[in-house]
C-alpha cells in the first residue's frame, strides 16, 4: 500500500488503486449484506473482485483496467479450475480447518467473472437496479445466493430482458453449484450455412491434454456473436442461448460463407472456444482485420 511519486512504478500504483477500490467494495458487499454462511463467500470476494476493476476505470480510464480484468481474472483462473481437483464457487462448508481454503482463484476470480457475464447477459443497467433492490432489501442483513438471484430475476422479468419463464437462479446455479467451466465446441457448416455449438467440461489431465467427457455437467452459456458483416463488437447481449443442453445448430447467422463469424464477444462468456471444421482462410481473414482495426484506434 506504499507508493511514493516519481519512485513507485505505475505497477505499484495501480495495485495500490486495485487493492483501495477492492476494499471500498466491501462496505456494501460484506459488511452493509454479510453472507449467512461461508457457503457464500463469492457474495464478498466475487463482487469486490469485479467492482475493484470498474472502480479503477472511473478513477483512471487510461489504464483499461475493464479490458485487463480479461487477463487477470477470467483467463487466469481457468488454469485452476480446469482441474479435478477444483471446487464449485459455492461449496459446504462444515469445519473451521476449511474456511480457509476456499479463500481462492475460484471465489474471487471467477466469482467476479460470472458476476460480469449476468452484467453483460442481463446489460448494466438492469444488473445495477436489481444489485440495488438486492442491496436494499438486504441491509444490515445477511444474505445468500438465492437472495441475489430472486432480486435479479424480479428486475429482469420488469425489464424484459428474460423470458417470463427463466430465472436467473436456473441460469447461475449452473455456474455456482457445478465445478469447472464448459468448452464450446463451433463447427461451421458451409453448404448450408448453418453452425453447431457443442458444449463439454473442460478438464487438463496431468499430462496438461485436454479431456471431455459426456457425462459431465451441463451449463445456461449466453451466446453472443458477431461477424465481418456486423462488426458490432459492443453488442454483447446474447443472441441465442444453450439451455443446459449439449449442442445447438444456429441456422440464422447473419454473415455469408464467404465471411468470419466471431462467438463470445469481449469474452464476457465463462468459457473457452474450439474451433472444428472452420475455414483456415475465415481466421486468417479475421486476424488481418483484428490487426487493422487496432492500427487504426491506437
Amino acid at each position: 500500500m506504499l507508493y511514493q511519486e516519481g519512485i513507485s512504478t505505475r505497477g505499484s500504483k495501480q495495485r495500490v488503486g486495485v487493492v483501495v477500490s477492492h476494499e471500498l467494495a466491501h462496505q456494501w458487499f460484506g459488511n452493509l449484506v454479510t453472507p449467512s454462511w461461508w457457503t457464500d463467500l463469492w457474495l464478498n470476494e466475487g463482487f469486490a473482485s469485479y467492482i475493484e476493476y470498474i472502480g479503477m476505470d472511473a478513477v483512471e480510464p487510461t489504464w483499461k483496467a475493464l479490458e485487463q480484468f480479461v487477463v487477470h481474472e477470467l483467463q487466469n483462473v481457468f488454469s485452476l479450475d480446469a482441474l479435478e481437483s477444483s471446487h464449485p464457487i459455492s461449496i459446504e462448508v462444515g469445519h473451521p480447518d476449511e474456511i480457509g481454503e476456499i479463500f481462492d482463484k475460484i471465489s474471487y476470480g471467477k466469482g467476479a467473472s460470472i458476476i460480469r457475464m449476468m452484467d453483460h447477459f442481463l446489460t448494466t443497467e438492469v444488473f445495477k437496479r436489481g444489485l440495488t433492490n438486492y442491496l436494499n432489501s438486504k441491509a444490515y442483513q445477511s444474505a445468500e445466493q438465492n437472495d441475489l438471484w430472486c432480486a435479479l430475476t424480479k428486475q429482469a422479468h420488469k425489464d424484459k430482458v428474460l423470458d417470463p419463464s427463466v430465472t436467473v437462479k436456473e441460469i447461475m446455479d449452473t455456474w455456482t453449484l457445478q465445478t469447472g467451466f464448459p468448452v464450446v465446441t463451433v463447427t461451421r457448416n458451409y453448404n448450408n450455412n448453418s453452425i453447431t455449438l457443442t458444449q463439454e467440461r473442460f478438464l487438463l489431465r496431468n499430462s496438461g491434454t485436454m479431456v471431455t467427457s459426456d457425462a459431465e455437467p451441463l451449463w445456461w452459456i449466453p451466446i453472443t456473436y458477431t461477424s465481418e458483416k456486423q462488426l458490432n463488437f459492443t453488442n454483447t447481449r446474447p443472441t441465442k442461448w444453450m439451455k443446459a443442453e449439449r449442442s445447438i445448430i444456429l441456422n440464422d447467422i447473419d454473415a455469408d460463407p464467404t465471411q468470419w463469424v466471431l462467438f463470445n464477444v469481449q469474452e464476457t462468456g465463462n468459457y473457452i472456444l474450439i474451433l472444428m471444421k472452420y475455414s483456415q482462410n475465415k481466421i486468417t481473414l479475421y486476424l488481418k482485420y483484428v490487426r487493422t482495426f487496432c492500427n487504426r484506434i491506437l
